[in-house]
C-alpha cells in the first residue's frame, strides 16, 4: 500500500513539476518529486522521495534523494532526511571532520562537517539542524551544495522549491572552511560501491529502449567487476543482456561468447529458484539474436511455443484476474509471487510473441504472424493495469510497428502508414486520438518531457514509414524527401544512435543516388551527405563519448552540451506534434509553433556558446555540409568518404568544383572481403612475407572510386574518410592503373617481391585520413602552432624498479574494472621490450634541431608528463615524437586498461601522492596541453585495427575494425595532425631512413608531402618495396600544414635550455 501510494503521489508531483510555474509556499508535506535548480557545474538537479530508506524509523520520518543530470545521473549526489530526534543514531556518520557552525539562508544556524559518506560512497558536506521539533540531516557532494540547501528549505517548509530547473542555486555554505577527516575512507577495490543488481536493471532498460551501444558498454564493465562471490544467476542475467546488446550492434562473435558463458553457468545451477525464468529468457534472447542474423526459421524454433498453461503467471490475463480477485479468494495467495521479477517475465513473454511474429512474417506466414501479434497486444493491454506506462512504451511501439509491416505484406499501404503513425505517437507520448484509433493505448507523459529515451526508435520508425510511403501511388517526391529528412533529423538528434544503422536509411540513399544520377543538384547531394553522416560505427561513437566526457568534465560546458541535446530532441518532438495536430485547431498549432521557435532560438544561442570552445570542437562530430568541405579543400585536393551500412557501402567524393554520390559496386560484405584480402597479402602474422595482391588492390580502387575515378587519379592530394574493413587498410596501397597490374604480372615469376614499379596511390598523391568531415574542417581551421621550439622526443621507457613488499602491494586502478597490484603491473611491464630512442636523435637532426630535448628512461613517466603538461611545458613544441609502444584497450585479468602509450612505471609513491601506472592513457592524452603541428607515434600498432573477437580479447569493447582512440585523443589535445602506424614498424635501417627522409622533407614542405616522399623513397628500393615496409605509416589531420610554422635555416640549431 505504501509503495502504491508513493507511486501515485510521485506521478502527481511529476506532472506538477513539469508545468514550469512557480511552486507555492509549502504548507503541508513536501512534494515527492520537485526540481532543485542547477548545481555548480550547471547540471539541473531534482529531489525524489525515497520511501524505503533504511534510516527511517517510522512512517512519520521521510527521506529524499538528490540527483543531477550528467555522467553520474544514476547515482545520488545527495540526500536529506526528516527524522524524529529519537531516530538520530541511524543517520550518524563516523568518518567526519570537526563540526563547524554555519548559516543556511532561510533556515539559520546549522552544524556542518566534511565526511566520507557511506551512503553516497564519496566525500561529502554533511548538514544537521533541528526545526519545528524534527531533526534534519542532509549531505551532498560539494558541487551540489546549492541544490541541497534548496532541498532542505523545501522539506523544512521554510521556502518553496525553486521555480524551475534552470534557476541557479548558489550555496550559502562554504565547503572550503571545513576540516577534512583525519582518514578519508577509500574504496579498497573498484568493486566497492558496485551494485550488480543496479547495473543489471539499468542495462535491461537500455536494451528495452533500444540503447544497445550504451547497454553493451555498461554490461561489459559490470561483468569485469564481478568477483568469484557474485551470485551465479546474476552473472547469467548480465551475460544474457550483454549477449543481446552485442548482437543488436552486430557484434555476433562477442554475443556468442556471452551466451555460451550464460549457458554454462545456467546448466550448473539448473535447480535454482530463478533458473526456469532465466532459461525462458535465454531462449527469447537467443531467438532475438538469430533474428539479428536474419536466420528466421532458427529464431522461430528457438522461441518455441511456450503455453501459458504450463506457467499461469506467464499469462497476462491470469495476472489481471489475480489483481482483481477479492481478498481471501484462493487465487489471491499467488499475488505474493507477482513482484517486479514476475512483471519482467510478463514483459518478456510479450517480447517473445512480438519476435515470433517478426520471424513468421519473414517466413511468409502472414496470418500466423498476425496471430502472434494479437497475443502480444492482448498481454500488453492487460499489463497496463499493473505496470507503469513508461515501462511499456518500447514494446507497444514495436508491436504497432509490426502490425504496420503485416499490413504492408497484405498490400494495405494506407493502414500501414496509420499504424506507423501510432508507433511514433506512442514513442512521443502523444495522447490518444479518436480520429486515428490505434491497436494499443498510447502513454501520456508529463508535459514538456523530450522523448530522448526513444530518440533512436523514433528515427528508425520514421525512416521505415517513409520507405513504405514511397509505395503509395502518386506520392510527391517533395513530400517523400521531406519525410526522409525528418527521420534523418531525428537520427542526428538522438544521442543514442552511436553506430546503429536503420535498415530503411539505405532506401533513402538509393533514392537520392538515383535522382542525382538523373539530375545532379547541390540540394540532393547535401541531403545525401547529411544522411551518411547521421550514423557511424559503435567504437567511434564510444571514443567520441569518452573524449567529450574528458573535455566537458570541468566547468559549465558539459551542462550546455546536454542542454543542446535535450533541445534538439524537443524540437524533433514538437515537429511530430505539429504534424499530427488537427488542422482546425488554430490555437493549438500556434502554441506548438511558438514553442518550436523558442526552442530553436535557444539552440542557436547554445550552439554559438559551445562552438567557441576549441577543445570541444575537436570532438563534436556534427554533420558538415558539402559547401563547407569544398571551401576547405586546397586546389587539386579531393575528399573521399565511404560509409559502410548494412547492405551497401556508400561513397561521397568532393573536389573544388564537383560532387559524386554513389554506392560501391557489390554488397558491403563484398567490399570488406576485397579489403581484407589486400590486407592479408601485406601481413598475415606468419614468419614469411606474403605476396602482395596487386590485382585485388586495383580492384578495390575501382570499387571505391566509381564514377569519380578520373577526378581521383588527377588529384595531387587525397583525403580518405573510410569505414568498415577499409578503415584497417592503408589507402596508399591501392593500385591506380590496370596497366600497372599487367606489368607486375608479366615479371612476377622472376621478381615476385619487386613492387617498385607498381602504380600505388602513395606515389601519385599526398595521402591523408580524416576521422570525419567535421574533424577535417576543424583541423583545417586551426592556425599554425605558435610554439617557439621545434621538437621534443619521448621514448625508451625504463624497466620498473624493485620495491618492498609493502610498496608493491599498493593497488593501482585504471578507472574501470578491478585494480591491480604494483607488483603484478611491474611484471607485465618488464615483459615488454622498450622501443629504442635512436630515432629521436635522427628525427631532431633531420629537422634541423640536433640538440632538441629527449625525455627517456626513468624521466619518461606518465605522472611526470601530466605534471609538465599542466605547467604548460609542452605548448612550447611544434613537433612531438613518441618512440614507444601503443596499446589498444585491453583486459589484464579483471583490470580494464584504456588505450594508452607505454611509459616508464614510476616507483611506488606515498599514499598522498599520484601513483604512476606506466601508461599515458586515452583520457590523459586528451587532457594534455599541446600546441603542436604534428604528433608522431612511431610505436607498435598505435592505430591497430582488430577483428571483433581479437578486439574483445584485447579489450576493445564495441568495435569491429577501427582507428585507435589515441589518434583522436591527440587531435583533442590540440595537435593539428598525427602520424601513426597500422602495425608494428619493422626494426632496422629502413625505418630509420624513413624517419630521416620524413623530417628532412618536413623542414620546408607540407606534412603530406613529407610522408609521400618518405614512402616513395622506400618503394623505389626493390628489396623493401613490399607495402609491409612503407604502408604502416598514415596521417590523420591537416596534411596541408608544415611541421614547422617558421622553417629553420639549414645551419641554425636550437639550444635545449
Amino acid at each position: 500500500m505504501w509503495a502504491k501510494r508513493g507511486a501515485l503521489v510521485a506521478v502527481a508531483a511529476l506532472l506538477a513539476s513539469g508545468s514550469g510555474t512557480a511552486a507555492p509556499r509549502v504548507r503541508g508535506a513536501a512534494p515527492d518529486i520537485f526540481v532543485l535548480g542547477r548545481d555548480a557545474t550547471g547540471e539541473p538537479c531534482s529531489a525524489t522521495r525515497n520511501w524505503r530508506d533504511p534510516r527511517l524509523g517510522d512512517a512519520f520520518d521521510s527521506a529524499w534523494g538528490l540527483t543531477c543530470r550528467g555522467v553520474a545521473a544514476s547515482r545520488q549526489q545527495g540526500y536529506a532526511l526528516r527524522l524524529a530526534p529519537t531516530h538520530a543514531a541511524g543517520a550518524d556518520e563516523t568518518d567526519c571532520g570537526a563540526p563547524l557552525q554555519q548559516t543556511i539562508a532561510g533556515i539559520g544556524p546549522v552544524e556542518t562537517r566534511a565526511c566520507y559518506d557511506e551512503t553516497l560512497a564519496t566525500a561529502a558536506v554533511r548538514v544537521r539542524f533541528r526545526h519545528d521539533g524534527r531533526l534534519y540531516v542532509g549531505a551532498s557532494a560539494s558541487t551540489a551544495l546549492g541544490p541541497l540547501e534548496a532541498l532542505l528549505r523545501t522539506i523544512a517548509r521554510v521556502a518553496p522549491a525553486p521555480a524551475d530547473r534552470d534557476v541557479v542555486v548558489k550555496p550559502t555554505l562554504a565547503a572550503d572552511r571545513l576540516q577534512q577527516p583525519a582518514k578519508i575512507a577509500q574504496a579498497k577495490d573498484a568493486r566497492a560501491g558496485f551494485d550488480a543488481a543496479a547495473a543489471l536493471q539499468a542495462s535491461i532498460q537500455l536494451n528495452h529502449r533500444g540503447l544497445y551501444v550504451e547497454a553493451s558498454r555498461l554490461l561489459n564493465d559490470a561483468l569485469s567487476r564481478l568477483d568469484g562471490e557474485a551470485a551465479p544467476l546474476t552473472r547469467v542475467e548480465l551475460e544474457l543482456e550483454a549477449g543481446l546488446a552485442d548482437s543488436n550492434i552486430r557484434q555476433f562473435d562477442a554475443a556468442d561468447e556471452h551466451f555460451t558463458r550464460a549457458n554454462a553457468v545456467l546448466s550448473a545451477h539448473a535447480g535454482a529458484d530463478r533458473a526456469a525464468a532465466l532459461e525462458a529468457k535465454r531462449a527469447v534472447y537467443r531467438g532475438l539474436d538469430l533474428l539479428n542474423r536474419r536466420q528466421w526459421a532458427e529464431a522461430y524454433a528457438a522461441m518455441g511455443a511456450t503455453d501459458a498453461r504450463d506457467n499461469p503467471l506467464l499469462d497476462p490475463a491470469t495476472l489481471s484476474a489475480l489483481n482483481q480477485a477479492p481478498a481471501g479468494a484462493g487465487v489471491s495467495a499467488a499475488l505474493s509471487a507477482v513482484d517486479g521479477a514476475q512483471l519482467a517475465r510478463l514483459l518478456l513473454e510479450a517480447q517473445r510473441r512480438w519476435a515470433r511474429s517478426v520471424a513468421l512474417l519473414a517466413l511468409g506466414r502472414t496470418r500466423d504472424s498476425n496471430e502472434e501479434l494479437d497475443r502480444a497486444a492482448e498481454g500488453i493491454g492487460e499489463l497496463q493495469r499493473s505496470v507503469d506506462s513508461d515501462a511499456l512504451v518500447a514494446i507497444k511501439s514495436r508491436v504497432q510497428r509490426q502490425y504496420a509491416r503485416v499490413a504492408v505484406r497484405e498490400g494495405k499501404v494506407d493502414l500501414a502508414l496509420s499504424l506507423f503513425d501510432c508507433s511514433i505517437a506512442t514513442l512521443q507520448g502523444q495522447p490518444p486520438s479518436l480520429a486515428k484509433p490505434c491497436p494499443l493505448d498510447r502513454p501520456v507523459r508529463r508535459a514538456g518531457t523530450p522523448g530522448n529515451a526513444e530518440g533512436l526508435m523514433i528515427a528508425e520508425t520514421e525512416l521505415e514509414r517513409t520507405s513504405i510511403l514511397a509505395r503509395r501511388p502518386g506520392v510527391a517526391m517533395k513530400d517523400l524527401l521531406a519525410a526522409y529528412d525528418a527521420g534523418v533529423d531525428a537520427l542526428i538528434a538522438s544521442t543514442d544512435a552511436s553506430g546503429i544503422v536503420p535498415s530503411s536509411l539505405e532506401n533513402y540513399l538509393e533514392t537520392l543516388a538515383t535522382l542525382y544520377a538523373q539530375t545532379p543538384t547541390d540540394e540532393i547531394a547535401e541531403r545525401y551527405f547529411r544522411a551518411v553522416q547521421s550514423v557511424g560505427e559503435p567504437a567511434i561513437a564510444r571514443q567520441l563519448a569518452q573524449l567529450q566526457s574528458v573535455v566537458t568534465g570541468d566547468g559549465m560546458l558539459g551542462a550546455k552540451v546536454r542542454d543542446r541535446g535535450e533541445l534538439e530532441r524537443q524540437i524533433v518532438q514538437l515537429r511530430y506534434a505539429i504534424a499530427s495536430a488537427p488542422a482546425d485547431d488554430a490555437a493549438g498549432l500556434a502554441a506548438l509553433e511558438s514553442q518550436r521557435r523558442g526552442a530553436e532560438a535557444k539552440l542557436v544561442d547554445l550552439n554559438a556558446t559551445i562552438s567557441s570552445d576549441s577543445r570541444y570542437r575537436a570532438v563534436d562530430d556534427r554533420p558538415a555540409t558539402i559547401a563547407q568541405m569544398r571551401a576547405a579543400l586546397r586546389p587539386g585536393e579531393i575528399y573521399v568518404k565511404v560509409s559502410r551500412l548494412r547492405g551497401r557501402a556508400w561513397a561521397t567524393t568532393i573536389d573544388g568544383a564537383h560532387t559524386w554520390i554513389y554506392p560501391l559496386a557489390g554488397t558491403s560484405d563484398d567490399v570488406d572481403e576485397t579489403a581484407t584480402a589486400v590486407l592479408n597479402s601485406i601481413r598475415d602474422n606468419s614468419d614469411t612475407l606474403p605476396i602482395f595482391d596487386v590485382a585485388s588492390a586495383h580492384t578495390l580502387f575501382r570499387l571505391l572510386a566509381g564514377p569519380a575515378e578520373p577526378a581521383i587519379l588527377g588529384s595531387k592530394a587525397i583525403v580518405f574518410d573510410l569505414s568498415g574493413a577499409l578503415q584497417n587498410l592503408p589507402a596508399s596501397v591501392m593500385v591506380a592503373e590496370e596497366a600497372s597490374v599487367k606489368a607486375y604480372a608479366a615479371r612476377a615469376e622472376q621478381e615476385p617481391n619487386d613492387y617498385s614499379h607498381v602504380d600505388f596511390l602513395a606515389g601519385r598523391a599526398e595521402i591523408s585520413n580524416a576521422l570525419s568531415p567535421r574533424s577535417f574542417l576543424i583541423a583545417r581551421a586551426l592556425p599554425e602552432s605558435a610554439a617557439a621550439r621545434p621538437f621534443i622526443g619521448f621514448g625508451q621507457n625504463a624497466p620498473p624498479i624493485e620495491g618492498g613488499a609493502r610498496d608493491t602491494a599498493r593497488p593501482i586502478s585504471f578507472g574501470v574494472g578491478c585494480p591491480m597490484s604494483y607488483l603484478n603491473l611491474a611484471n607485465i611491464m618488464r615483459a615488454v621490450r622498450p622501443v629504442s630512442a635512436a630515432e629521436l636523435g635522427i628525427a631532431a637532426q633531420a629537422l634541423g634541431d640536433p640538440t632538441a630535448p629527449e625525455v627517456t628512461g626513468a624521466a619518461f613517466t606518465d605522472t611526470a608528463m601530466m605534471a609538465a603538461s599542466d605547467a604548460g611545458d609542452y605548448t612550447r613544441y611544434q613537433v612531438i615524437h613518441f618512440a614507444t609502444h601503443g596499446l589498444p584497450e585491453s583486459h589484464w585479468g579483471c583490470s580494464v586498461v584504456p588505450p594508452s602509450l607505454l611509459t616508464t612505471l614510476g616507483a611506488p609513491a606515498p599514499i598522498d601522492q599520484p601513483q604512476s601506472d606506466g601508461l599515458l592513457t586515452f583520457s590523459e592524452i586528451a587532457r594534455l596541453r599541446l600546441d603542436a603541428n604534428l604528433v608522431v607515434l612511431l610505436a607498435c600498432e598505435t592505430a591497430a585495427g582488430v577483428s571483433t573477437r581479437g578486439g574483445r580479447l584485447g579489450g576493445q569493447d564495441e568495435s569491429a575494425a577501427t582507428l585507435d582512440g589515441l589518434v583522436r585523443a591527440f587531435i583533442t589535445a590540440n595537435a593539428r595532425a598525427v602520424l601513426a602506424t597500422y602495425w608494428k614498424v619493422p626494426d632496422g635501417e629502413a625505418t630509420l631512413d624513413f624517419v630521416r627522409t620524413l623530417y628532412t622533407t618536413g623542414r620546408t614542405g607540407t606534412i603530406g608531402a613529407a610522408l609521400r616522399r618518405a614512402q616513395t623513397q622506400v618503394i623505389e628500393r626493390p628489396d623493401i618495396s613490399h607495402p609491409y615496409f612503407w604502408a604502416p605509416f598514415f596521417l590523420v589531420g591537416d596534411a596541408s600544414k608544415t611541421m614547422l610554422s617558421q622553417p629553420l635555416p639549414a645551419t641554425q640549431h636550437v639550444a635545449t635550455r
